[in-house]
């Protein structure tokens, strides 16, 4: 270290790693802070939180804005786990095919950012009807696989 006046000037700065900072670094961006292109299983983008990892704060999803080429996830265990629970529930209950497809790509948009220990709620999956999907049976199908938390009120409450 050598000293100019008041100004010290020290050697290089040592290269700093930023590859084992937290996943919130790469949600899709590169360093620069550009959109990076591609499968973002190819990527190394995770969907869904890793376990362990709490909400900052509760945020209402909003699946109105679901598109099938950027967020759909359909490896995600989730996903799988309630296309076949649809699948039996409409075999037992006698639904018809385009019914079915209907259920599933509402489970589709509904779990594919799913987090293990997450739940889905009456008023969240409401949202789906806007995407022109069947609300009531989809709904059926998350309280059979024990997850939804009905907001909805109480029609002979006080």
């Amino acid at each position: 270290m050598r000293q100019l006046g008041k100004v010290k000037i020290r050697g290089p700065l040592p290269e700093i790693r930023l590859d084992h900072w937290q996943l919130f670094l790469n949600l899709g961006c590169d360093l620069r802070g550009y959109q990076t292109v591609g499968d973002p299983q190819a990527l190394g983008i995770v969907t869904w939180q890793v376990p362990g990892q709490l909400a900052l704060f509760h945020a209402r999803r909003d699946f109105t804005r679901f598109t099938r080429k950027t967020h759909a996830n359909p490896g995600n265990p989730m996903v799988v786990r309630a296309r076949a629970s649809a699948r039996a529930i409409a075999e037992q209950c006698g639904w018809s095919h385009y019914l079915l497809k209907e259920v599933d790509s509402a489970l589709l948009v509904l779990f594919s950012g799913h987090a293990p220990g997450d739940r889905l709620s009456y008023s969240e999956i409401r949202q789906v009807d806007k995407l022109g999907l069947n609300v009531s049976h989809t709904a059926e199908v998350v309280d059979e696989l024990g997850l939804l938390d009905d907001d909805r009120p109480d029609t002979f409450s006080d």
